[in-house]
């Protein structure tokens, strides 16, 4: 566990100097995005357990089967959403919720949890480097507070928009807004 937690942080840190240095790459192929769902839940569903809470998933049935975009890029938000609302969530649980809009072509999801929530003055502060909600979080939960920062400059580089919604004591909603191109699955397979 120590192992990869030192790992994670290492990692959040290059991906923050990419993000700094504008090499940041983005690499759109087709994907499955119920097998990719299916495969974050999984990972994390030990951590939630552990803890006593719940994690589940949603994939309305107009979402395509096969979408174009960087499979890997959306896991890694995935992470770190997820990771978040399992940190500071203590009763009930974590939700992902996917759509998907035809017109413009777009893959939207949520993260939601039943957590600590944070105020709106907190909720502004999230997406910068190096920022927790307040110190009695990351006295509390630890971590380096670059997760979300991260995950901003991912969905930003593929033309996307994040924001968060929360209040305090009644958990918190990240929604996730990513162009995304509808494939099928015999290209997929070319």
């Amino acid at each position: 566990h120590s192992g990869r937690a030192l790992l994670s942080i290492v990692d959040e840190i290059l991906d923050t100097s990419k993000a700094e240095a504008g090499t940041l790459g983005v690499t759109a192929r087709p994907f499955e995005i119920v097998p990719l769902v299916e495969s974050v839940v999984e990972l994390m569903a030990p951590r939630a357990h552990a803890k006593g809470i719940e994690i589940s998933a949603f994939v309305g049935a107009e979402v395509p089967g096969v979408l174009e975009g960087d499979e890997q890029r959306i896991r890694q938000i995935l992470f770190n959403l997820c990771g978040n609302a399992i940190k500071f969530t203590e009763r009930g649980g974590v939700t992902l919720d996917f759509h998907w809009n035809g017109d413009p072509a777009e893959l939207s999801f949520t993260v939601s949890d039943t957590g600590i929530g944070m105020s709106e003055d907190e909720s502004r502060r999230i997406f910068d480097d190096y920022v927790q909600a307040n110190d009695t979080t990351q006295s509390r939960y630890g971590g380096t507070g670059l997760g979300l920062a991260i995950s901003k400059r991912l969905v930003e580089s593929m033309q996307g928009s994040i924001t968060a919604t929360s209040a305090a004591g009644y958990g918190t909603l990240f929604s996730v807004r990513l162009p995304a191109a509808k494939r099928d699955l015999e290209q997929m397979r070319e």
